[in-house]
């Protein structure tokens, strides 16, 4: 058993870390011969066969959509047999004509490929130090070589990898304009400071209404939307009034804004977050927790966040 690493293991972790997040971000076209290599490496670590046939997908959705096809394909196995004969990508072409307008059927790859290249820098360290994991060889080509791959018992789907992926200078997924990720075939992942977000608050970016995200029930995307959108234009827009407190504190103000639709304006708790920065977060009017009593303050609202009495709320000296 393994209890602890040497200075000179230690000293390696930056090496395993860098050589696989440069791999997590390669954009390189792929490398048909070797991503096939790679996958019957994975198939042999297994003890399986390894399958005859191989389709190259341009990303994950033109894989689904292979998937989806799959009962309207008309080809016979002597078909595939001459298309793959013809070479690596002569069946792919045949298959992506017969699925034109297919619907893609929703089927998580076997492996997220260089995706996974957080786990597979530890299985990479372990089999390198001590000679464990060696089952992951095939896994860990496949990472290096190719996006997602579905592993099926004699036909192997493998996704090219993506064409772009931007990043901020925190290393989190970050555009404010395109998609962060984005493959040939479309697919694309939209985030804001590592937070994924809706295409719509990107792409209208400058005419979005703000209530809409606003009412963003989830707390990451409505604070990535609201930086995003701009505080000022944002409460500028929606009739911002502070009630009680200052907003650029961590205990915060309890703020007012008309939002379309409502009734009334809504109230929010508005505070500085160590994780996600300005936050704005729905409180009712009055605290259920708290014998239904007005919340009047930024205390009373943090107490509702907190389900607890205003009398019972401490504030904590750090927040995470």
């Amino acid at each position: 058993m393994y209890t602890s690493l040497t200075a000179e293991q230690e000293a390696s972790l930056p090496e395993y870390r860098d050589r696989w997040i440069k791999i997590g971000l390669d954009t390189s076209p792929l490398n048909e011969q070797r991503a096939m290599d790679a996958v019957r490496l994975a198939y042999e670590c297994a003890g399986i066969a390894a399958p005859r046939y191989f389709l190259f997908a341009d990303g994950p959705q033109e894989a689904m959509r292979f998937l989806g096809a799959a009962s309207q394909i008309t080809l016979t196995a002597q078909e595939m047999d001459q298309l793959s004969s013809k070479g690596m990508l002569a069946l792919t072409e045949e298959v992506r004509n017969q699925s034109q307008g297919a619907k893609p059927r929703i089927e998580w790859p076997t492996t997220y490929g260089q995706h996974n290249a957080g786990y597979l820098s530890f299985y990479e360290f372990f089999a390198d130090h001590f000679g464990l994991a060696e089952q992951s060889r095939g896994l860990r080509e496949i990472g290096k070589e190719c996006g997602w791959v579905w592993m099926y018992a004699d036909l192997a789907i493998i996704s090219r990898k993506p064409v772009r992926v931007t990043m901020n200078s925190q290393g989190r997924l970050h555009n404010e304009r395109v998609a962060a990720i984005e493959y040939a075939d479309g697919t694309k992942v939209y985030a804001f400071n590592g937070v994924v977000i809706p295409e719509r608050w990107v792409i209208n970016r400058d005419t979005i209404d703000p209530s809409e995200i606003l009412s963003c029930p989830d707390t990451d995307k409505r604070a990535a939307g609201i930086a995003m959108f701009g505080y000022a234009r944002l409460k500028s827009a929606l009739n911002y009034r502070i009630i009680e407190g200052d907003p650029e504190t961590d205990i915060g103000a309890l703020v007012e804004i008309s939002i379309p639709g409502l009734e009334r304006p809504g109230r929010f708790l508005e505070a500085q977050c160590p994780r996600n920065g300005p936050v704005f977060l729905g409180v009712p009017q009055t605290n259920p927790w708290d014998a239904d009593r007005p919340i009047t303050d930024a205390v009373a609202a943090q107490a509702f966040l907190a389900r607890l009495p205003r009398s019972a709320y401490e504030h904590p000296a750090i927040r995470t």
